[in-house]
C-alpha cells in the first residue's frame, strides 16, 4: 500500500538562494510550490518537502530599460489578465489573453506564470503565449543564472530542460514593435471554464505598408510540447493578410501540427481545428494592426 501524497515537511525560504539550497539538499524528495493549482492536483507521492517560493518577491511586473518586460514567476494569471502594461500591447497582449482563458477565476487567482511553464504541459496556455511572444525564461540554480529561449525549455510531455535544483524566477519579453499585434484563441472540449485546451494558438504579426514583415504562430495541445508553426509563419512574410492568405497559413500550420488521439479529441479533429483557429487568430491580429 502506498503512502499517497503526504509531504512531511514544508519550507518557506526567504531568498531564491535558500530555495535552491533546499532543492539541492533534499534532491527528488523536494518540490516547488507557488499557487499549487497543478501540484495539489497531481499529488506526486515521492514528495517529502514542499518548498514555497510564493514569498520571494517574484510577483512583480516591470518594464526594462531597453523597452522589454520582465514578469516575475509568481505573477498570477489574474494579475496578467488585468495588467494595463500588458493588455493589448503588441506581443505582450497575447499573454493577457491567454491568462484570461486559463481555468476559472479561482484558479487564475492562484495559478502562476512560472508554474504554468515549469510543468511542461503541451496544453499550457501561458506557455503558448510566451512562445508566440519570443520570450526568454530566467532561472536560478546552484551558482548559475540562465536565460533560456522559450522554445528550448520544453523537452516532451511534462518535461523541461530545468535541472532538479533550478527554479524559474522570471520571464522576459522583447519590446513591442510599431505595427505589431497578437491574438490568442483556445478550444476546450466542452467550452467550459475548467477544461484544458483541446487546441490553442497564439499569433503575433508585425505589419508594414500593408504587408506582413514578421510572424510567430504558436500551437498548444497538438504535439508533445508547445510548438511553433514555422512554415506557416514564413509563408506570411511579405504578403498582405488577405482572406485567402490567412486560410492557407492555417492549412500549413495544420500540416505542421503533430497531434495524437486522446480523451479530449482525435488527431484528425485537432488538425482541422488548428486550421480554423490559426485563421481566426491571424484575422484578429491583422484587424488590431490596422486599428
Amino acid at each position: 500500500m502506498t503512502r499517497g501524497f503526504a509531504p512531511e515537511e514544508y519550507a518557506a525560504p526567504q531568498s531564491v538562494e535558500e530555495a535552491v539550497r533546499l532543492l539541492v539538499d533534499h534532491g527528488p524528495g523536494a518540490g516547488v510550490i507557488a499557487g499549487g493549482t497543478d501540484l495539489l492536483v497531481r499529488r506526486p507521492e515521492e514528495l517529502e518537502l514542499l518548498v514555497d517560493v510564493s514569498r520571494l518577491g517574484l510577483d512583480g511586473v516591470e518594464e526594462e530599460e531597453r523597452g522589454g518586460l520582465r514578469v516575475g514567476a509568481c505573477v498570477t494569471a489574474a494579475a496578467l489578465e488585468e495588467d494595463v502594461r500588458v493588455v493589448g500591447r503588441g506581443c505582450w497582449g497575447v499573454l493577457s489573453e491567454a491568462a484570461a482563458a486559463l481555468g476559472t477565476p479561482t484558479v487564475r487567482n492562484r495559478a502562476t506564470l512560472g508554474g504554468n511553464l515549469s510543468n511542461g504541459s503541451p496544453a499550457a496556455d501561458l506557455a503558448v503565449a510566451v512562445l508566440a511572444a519570443e520570450g526568454k525564461v530566467e532561472t536560478a540554480g546552484s551558482g548559475i543564472r540562465r536565460f533560456i529561449p522559450i522554445e528550448k525549455l520544453f523537452r516532451g510531455p511534462g518535461q523541461t530542460c530545468l535541472h532538479p535544483d533550478e527554479i524559474v524566477v522570471a520571464v522576459h519579453l522583447p519590446p513591442p514593435q510599431v505595427g505589431e499585434a497578437g491574438a490568442f484563441l483556445k478550444l476546450r472540449r466542452h467550452q467550459t471554464a475548467v477544461d484544458i485546451a483541446t487546441v490553442s494558438t497564439a499569433v503575433v504579426v508585425r505589419m508594414e505598408g500593408g504587408e506582413c514583415r514578421h510572424a510567430r504562430i504558436a500551437l498548444g495541445a497538438v504535439a508533445g510540447t508547445p510548438m511553433l508553426a514555422t512554415e506557416a509563419a514564413s509563408f506570411l512574410t511579405g504578403k498582405e493578410l488577405t482572406a485567402d492568405v490567412v486560410r492557407q497559413a492555417g492549412e500549413i500550420a495544420a500540416r505542421e501540427a503533430r497531434p495524437i488521439d486522446d480523451i479530449r479529441a482525435s488527431a484528425s479533429y485537432r488538425r482541422q481545428m488548428v486550421a480554423v483557429l490559426v485563421r481566426r487568430a491571424l484575422e484578429t491580429a491583422w484587424g488590431r494592426c490596422r486599428a
